[in-house]
């Protein structure tokens, strides 16, 4: 017993790791099997279950299969002959000799160790082993592992290279993309050759670490072993070669084990194609021998291509065929050869050496003064790097900030200015080191340093060339092209200008070094200094133009109205995504809970027909704020602007006499898209701002990417959503609301018109018992109705119950201020939301009920009516001039809505006989047009929810809409006459749609956030 303990506590440690592998490898099996477990859909691998494969097994062809089975086994064997040569090439260059019988031997051994150890850990850990107990030179086989492993490396990434093309036969992969990838690897290939070539490099950096005197000799002998191959680059070649053979034949293998099963469509170029990617994850996945990780890569490269089990089990049987078989073979060498003699091995080595002539070792050692003189120079030249990255950065950092301010505009502070100068210093800090890594490499390679002058401003253009061209592409797109790739003229024209920039800043750079070089006596502590100081007064500089451009902005002057009035206050509650069934006012049966809305309904009106004009909030909240139909108002795309040709509600209040002050919580809405019209003051309330930026230096591109490295992060270590990260929830807009109204910027002499924004219940819908603490678009896509719909809707639930909470809170906050009694509020929502009722999700693709059907309240001066409900249609483009009407305001010309109530107070909306919608986002354009009896629903041809085009539902008998009667007897007339009634809306709107505005220059913050709640792609 004391002995297990013991041997337990020696090693626990290996006994944890290896715990932990077999914790990854069952995973990966649950993964294949159940991918529902960590709730994704599960039919992800479509048809793997046990009793398939099984059926696979029992249909293979025996002949056949032995056949292929065998050739399997061939070019698997003849790939590990491939390594033993390449060993064994490599050996001898160092001079080094080593029987091939016993090469061979260490191999298989190797492997069969292996079979239980990580990656190559087994086979390389044996084989330097064994090779340096025989030989005692253990920093030789050492590096001859290291090497080794590099010239795998290299064939394995340009075996990779070569094959990556061939899946575009299997899928729709972005050529830039594909592009991007190939320069990455072929530039990974290069160095690596060039490296290979010129071990020199290696031996000269790892010497100039700063390491203990017994650690740096056994690194100093490392690096002399390295370098040793400088002579021998046809033997580096060589085993180039036969490295590449070694990855041929585990493709040929997998080829052979398609072949013996009979995998329909996977043939020698599909093999080709993920048999590389599949060794790339066995080498570097924590798992054992690469089981899990060959079975998931097959399945999901090759599993759309023939079936999914068959795409396993050919992968799997390369565990047989690649792992086992060689273990088979082992134990024969094991059992019939013995070890080499060492006195043997002692002459043919001495023979060796003396016919390579690498008997002289000397001039390949580094003296100390060779040392001092490289480390001087390396730590020269990567802090000449980093300080001209950091000077660069800020350089774009300034040139990014004054774009915002100049084109973008609407800054109510420019705290950018500082925080792009510190946070790009610090960024393009490093991409400075990178390029002085790249200069290094360049020097060691020649071994000539230039001058360190010259390395500042090389590495300031370099890193003005990456960052220039990366951030204005960025900036064009977004802000000039509208979301497209710039013409080549662009291209040329923001080439030209970082070029420009690059050069002369980086002969400035140049220049400036020199002569602080000259008057220090190259001085790195002086020179040191100085680019520190540099870098201080770039920030000094970003602060300075952060207070003049904070001054130049004109203060807010709340708006001068052109007359007074004696209006009530008004106020517009706009609930996002709220669907009119989920609350029990319009639901008896639903399980929602609301009681603060239960007693607000004392008080108010309640619509039982509300219907919103669009499905998405950009196009929706158009028509509400300005009571015309989507096309006529024409903010109907992601990028659209609702134009100032519009008459807005607020525009018509504020000439009224009014005070508007608006808050909007959704990007969709926010003055960027021209929302605030009419507003004395608009705020949009954003998302969380993090890593120290300010509201303007969220609007740079580097915090955006910075985010979503954030959010990756987050992701990844499985941390729940936060809804800030979002928008910003119930609670905060309630408190920011209320604080307005406590505040001295409340007119006193003349009435208000309040426009507050909820976005609960807005997904992510939050769930502490949900994957990441919540349901979301961005996250999740189209989930499995079976395992996520219940949780969905119950997370969605609890949003509309916090929401109500919240909404009591606000109830009581207008009391409590003597505001409530007198005022008109009325309460409604932009869209709905979709759970699956018709086959998706979320909202903004089609126009059935859980869409359009809303909740629709007005509370009048006095509580006047309140607890009564109306039973005709009322439109959330009925609403300004509803309001209107309450403030005496004549409508706009351009409404095409109606006041719900007349002069005396009765309501006016049973003339309305139809309420018509439309839709026109993500290539989904629809109308629908419900009537008191019927619903008629037309959608464009190929559409990618695949909608009908034509869709007629009786709404008394089928309230759910889902039977198509559009081909039912009787239902003719019903048809014509709501198609021509559609057709007449659209004639409408084509008459009078006002002049569609410019597509809207989004900031990265805006993007991003439209990002995160799934509008933009």
């Amino acid at each position: 017993m004391n002995s297990i303990l013991s041997w337990l506590r020696i090693h626990w440690k290996k006994i944890l790791v290896f715990s932990l592998k077999l914790v990854f490898i069952v995973s990966l099996f649950v993964l294949l099997f159940r991918p529902e477990t960590f709730g994704l859909s599960e039919d992800l691998f479509r048809d793997i279950t046990p009793q398939q494969l099984w059926h696979d097994l029992k249909t293979i062809d025996p002949g056949t299969a032995a056949v292929w089975f065998g050739f399997a086994v061939a070019v698997k064997l003849g790939g590990i002959f491939a390594g033993v040569v390449r060993w064994r090439i490599l050996l001898r260059a160092q001079g080094v000799h080593i029987p091939f019988w016993y090469l061979t031997k260490c191999w298989f051994w190797g492997r069969a160790i292996g079979l239980v150890l990580p990656g190559t850990l087994g086979l390389d850990g044996y084989r330097l082993v064994e090779s340096a107990r025989y030989t005692e030179e253990p920093i030789k086989c050492a590096t001859v592992i290291g090497v080794e492993k590099l010239t795998g490396i290299i064939a394995l990434f340009s075996l990779v290279f070569l094959t990556l093309p061939l899946g575009l036969r299997l899928f729709d992969i972005n050529l830039v993309l594909l592009g991007l990838v190939l320069a990455v690897l072929a530039t990974f290939i290069g160095v690596s050759l060039l490296l290979l070539l010129q071990p020199r490099v290696i031996q000269v950096f790892i010497a100039s670490l700063p390491l203990p005197g017994a650690i740096h000799e056994k690194v100093n002998k490392l690096g002399v072993a390295a370098t040793a191959y400088s002579a021998h680059r046809g033997a580096l070649f060589r085993a180039l070669f036969f490295g590449l053979c070694v990855h041929l034949g585990i493709c040929l293998m997998y080829f052979g084990t398609a072949s013996a099963i009979r995998a329909e469509n996977t043939g020698i170029l599909e093999i080709l194609f993920a048999s590389p990617l599949l060794i790339v994850g066995s080498v570097f996945a924590p798992t054992v021998s690469g089981m899990g990780v060959r079975e998931v890569v097959m399945t999901t490269l090759l599993g759309g291509v023939s079936s999914g089990s068959q795409a396993l089990l050919f992968g799997h049987l390369g565990l047989w065929f690649g792992e086992v078989i060689p273990f088979v073979l082992s134990i024969p060498l094991l059992l019939l050869t013995g070890r080499p003699k060492r006195e043997d091995l002692a002459e043919e080595m001495a023979a060796l050496r003396e016919k390579i002539g690498t008997g002289e070792e000397a001039a390949l050692h580094l003296d100390e003064g060779e040392l001092a003189f490289y480390r001087r120079k390396v730590f020269g030249t990567l802090t000449a790097g980093t300080l001209a990255g950091l000077v660069a950065g800020a350089c774009i950092g300034l040139v990014e900030a004054e774009w915002i301010e100049t084109t973008l505009g609407n800054l109510s502070e420019a705290g950018m200015f500082a925080w792009a100068v510190v946070a790009y210093g610090l960024i393009f800090g490093a991409v400075g080191k990178g390029v002085a890594f790249g200069l290094l490499f360049l020097y060691l390679l020649t071994n000539r340093f230039a001058s360190v002058w010259w390395t500042y401003g090389l590495a300031f253009a370099g890193t003005t060339v990456v960052g220039g061209m990366v951030i204005g592409l960025f900036r064009l797109r977004r802000d000039v092209y509208d979301g497209h790739m710039p013409d080549l003229s662009g291209l040329l024209q923001l080439g030209a200008l970082v070029a420009s920039v690059a050069i002369i800043g980086g002969f400035l750079l140049l220049f400036g070094a020199r002569s602080v070089a000259r008057r220090s006596g190259e001085n790195r502590g002086v020179m040191c200094t100085v680019g520190v100081v540099a870098y201080g007064l770039f920030v000094g500089l970003g602060v300075l133009l952060g207070i003049i451009h904070q001054t130049a902005q004109p203060a807010p002057t709340g708006g001068v109205a052109i007359t007074t009035s004696t209006g009530p206050n008004l106020i517009l509650i706009a609930v996002d995504t709220l669907r009119a069934d989920y609350l029990p006012a319009y639901n008896p049966n639903i399980e929602t809970k609301t009681p603060e809305l239960d007693a607000f309904l004392q008080d108010a009106i309640r619509f039982e027909k509300g219907y919103s004009q669009a499905s998405w909030t950009k196009a929706s909240f158009g028509s509400i704020f300005s009571g015309m139909y989507p096309e006529c108002h024409t903010a109907v795309t992601k990028t659209a602007s609702l134009p100032e040709d519009v008459e807005t509600v607020a525009e018509l209040l504020r000439g009224g006499g009014y005070y508007t002050q608006g808050y909007a919580n959704n990007p969709n809405i926010t003055s960027v898209f021209g929302y605030d019209q009419g507003f004395d003051t608009y705020v949009d309330m954003k998302k969380a701002i993090h890593f120290g930026a300010t509201p303007s230096a969220a609007r740079l591109s580097m915090y955006e990417v910075l985010v979503k490295v954030r959010e990756m992060v987050n992701t990844r270590l499985g941390r729940a959503i936060a809804v800030t990260d979002y928008y910003q929830p119930a609670t905060v807009v309630t408190e920011t609301v209320l604080a307005w109204l406590d505040s001295d910027r409340v007119p006193t002499e003349r009435p208000f018109f309040l426009f507050t924004h909820f976005m609960d219940p807005h997904d992510p819908f939050m769930d502490p018992d949900a994957p990441g603490g919540g349901y979301g678009r961005k996250r999740m896509g189209n989930p499995d109705p079976a395992t996520h719909l219940d949780g969905m809707r119950r997370a969605y639930i609890g949003e509309i119950e916090y929401l109500d909470r919240e909404l009591g809170i606000f109830f009581d906050g207008l009391k409590a201020r003597g505001i409530y009694d007198d005022a008109v509020i009325i309460l409604t929502a932009d869209h709905g939301e979709e759970f699956h009722e018709h086959g998706g999700w979320w909202h903004g693709q089609t126009l059935y009920e859980e869409q359009t059907h809303v909740p629709f309240l007005i509370k009048l001066p006095g509580n006047a009516q309140g607890g009564t409900v109306n039973t005709d249609f009322a439109r959330n483009l009925d609403i300004a001039p509803t309001f209107l009407h309450f403030a005496g305001v004549q409508k706009g010309k351009m409404m095409q809505g109606q006041a719900l109530f007349d002069e005396s107070g009765a309501a006016t909306n049973h003339e309305i006989g139809y309420s018509y919608a439309e839709n026109n986002f993500e290539g989904i354009v629809l109308q629908a047009l419900r009537s008191e009896s019927h619903k008629l629903i037309r959608a464009n041809e190929g559409n990618k929810r695949d909608l009908a085009p034509l869709e007629l539902y009786r709404m008394d008998t089928d309230p759910e809409e889902q039977e198509n009667g559009v081909e039912s007897d009787g239902e003719g007339a019903a048809v014509d006459r709501l198609n021509e009634a559609i057709d007449s809306y659209l004639k409408i709107c084509e008459e009078n749609a006002v002049e569609p505005a410019a597509p809207a220059m989004m900031d990265a913050e805006t993007a991003g956030q439209l990002e995160s709640l799934g509008y933009l792609e």
